[in-house]
């Protein structure tokens, strides 16, 4: 993670948030839960760093979303279920991949999801959308299966980059709301949507971190 240069006893901020493995400290929600990296990490939510919601709560809380370990997090059975993070007032982050964290089980796995941004949580920007249980003409059918088998693993991590060019067509501003809604069935045929961990990388834009 870069950090911009600043003086005398003004607070260093980050500048970017730069991937390095799946749930490392270089995330911003680890960087947000740790205080800028000076006390040991907290769930950010519950230390109110940011504000995790979703369309529903079937199984676990809310809060499980921004956490690192594996558990039974899932919405309800409901079409469109979605988990989400809000980064607080005056906040935003231009990502350039996301980490997502199944829960610990091999069932209702996420297979189709879109990554999205929004800085009124109405007016949603699609930044990366991924469609698993369908073969999209000139796909590999070995890779595909492939990603389907890692995704569909307990407890499995997995991080996707975002196309940076969709800035070029939505500018450059950044977001404060971040989402994960499910567009189709999960592995199981149903709506439910289970995840139990979630990380953003990218370049910040605006606010106070922490």
């Amino acid at each position: 993670m870069s950090i911009a240069s600043g003086g005398g006893l003004l607070q260093e901020r980050p500048t970017e948030f730069i991937y390095e493995y799946d749930f490392d400290e270089n995330g911003a929600l680890y960087f947000l839960g740790s205080f800028g990296k000076k006390r040991l990490w907290q769930n950010p939510h519950q230390i109110g760093q940011v504000q995790s919601f979703a369309s529903s709560i079937g199984a676990g809380t809310v809060d499980l979303f921004v956490g690192r370990v594996a558990t039974n997090s899932r919405t309800q059975n409901e079409p469109f279920s979605y988990f989400g993070v809000d980064l607080g007032e005056g906040r935003a982050l231009l990502p350039t991949c996301y980490t997502i964290r199944n829960r610990n089980s091999t069932t209702h796995v996420l297979m189709n999801w879109h990554f999205e941004g929004s800085n009124d949580k109405v007016n949603w920007v699609i930044l990366d959308r991924r469609i698993y249980l369908t073969n999209p003409s000139g796909t590999n059918d070995a890779d595909l299966e492939e990603e389907r088998k890692l995704l569909k693993q307990k407890g499995a991590a997995s991080t996707w980059g975002v196309d940076t060019d969709v800035y070029r067509e939505v500018g450059f501003e950044g977001y404060r709301f971040f989402r994960i809604i499910q567009v189709g069935k999960n592995s199981s045929g149903s709506d439910n949507l289970a995840l139990s961990g979630f990380e953003l990388y990218g370049k910040v834009s605006a606010g106070r971190w922490p």
